[in-house]
């Protein structure tokens, strides 16, 4: 029965309501500043400070800005986002795919009207979706970590010219920069070599550093990010098995009433 004052059966249920419904709508809200409105070079790239020099053009810069009010391109910009890498790419392909079954899933239950299935996998959409919530927070956590505990152990690759980009704001910053990766000749005058990589340590000292740290923990803190909502949603589903067996009733009660289901069956 209903509570009269929420409309919810439960105080728990009510507390999910709030945890996870408007957890995402606060977050949407604190991205909008991410949507391309004017000028391409003042706008904000939600991504580490030197992937935007690979949107800058093309068609990533169109399909960055289309990701950005759907989701449709995403595996297409997992090849730079965060540096590219192996693990950050798994993560997007693994993100695209389940969520894509699950939806499936979703659709052709209801089209079956069997609605415990449905609630099911309606739920498994929105616990993989978050975990582009859920990475944020192990993302903080594993960049505070290595910066706190060991600061000069781990790098990440970039290329000369991402370095050039990065300080182009600030061209009294190239000098320095040239004499910290000497291989990157061409540094000193702005432009950068996009065949010659250097190792930076990731760290939150400088620039190129901030990036390579964004770069390094951003795969796998998807990785541990989804696997924990998947964790979480599963335990949620079997600690509500009642909930799916009353909606399991009244989907085979719908299904004898417009006759894809007989009694006994």
């Amino acid at each position: 029965m209903k509570t009269s004052l929420t409309g919810f059966t439960s105080p728990t249920s009510l507390v999910l309501f709030l945890l996870v419904p408007c957890t995402f709508a606060l977050f949407s809200l604190s991205t909008v500043r991410f949507l391309y409105y004017g000028n391409w070079r003042e706008w904000q790239l939600p991504a580490a400070p030197g992937d935007k020099i690979w949107f800058e053009g093309g068609f990533r810069k169109v399909g960055m800005q289309v990701h950005l009010w759907s989701v449709i391109p995403a595996i297409a910009m997992a090849n730079r986002s965060f540096g590219g890498t192996v693990d950050t790419q798994c993560f997007t392909g693994m993100l695209a795919i389940s969520t894509s079954v699950s939806v499936y899933k979703a659709w052709t239950s209801i089209r079956e009207l069997k609605i415990d299935s449905h609630r099911e996998w309606v739920l498994r959409t929105w616990a993989y979706t978050g975990s582009i919530l859920s990475l944020r927070i192990v993302m903080v956590i594993l960049i505070l970590a290595i910066n706190a505990i060991c600061p000069t152990r781990f790098h990440s690759v970039l290329s000369c010219q991402e370095l050039a980009y990065l300080y182009r704001p600030n061209p009294g910053g190239l000098a320095s920069l040239a004499s910290r990766y000497p291989v990157c000749a061409s540094l000193g005058n702005g432009v950068g070599s996009p065949d010659v990589f250097v190792a930076v340590p990731a760290n939150f000292t400088l620039q190129e550093n901030r990036t390579a740290i964004s770069n390094l923990v951003f795969g796998a803190s998807g990785l541990v990010g989804f696997f924990i909502n998947v964790f979480l949603l599963e335990v949620y589903l079997r600690g509500t098995k009642g909930e799916s067996e009353r909606l399991g009733k009244v989907g085979e009660a719908r299904r004898r009433a417009v006759g894809l289901e007989k009694k006994g069956q």
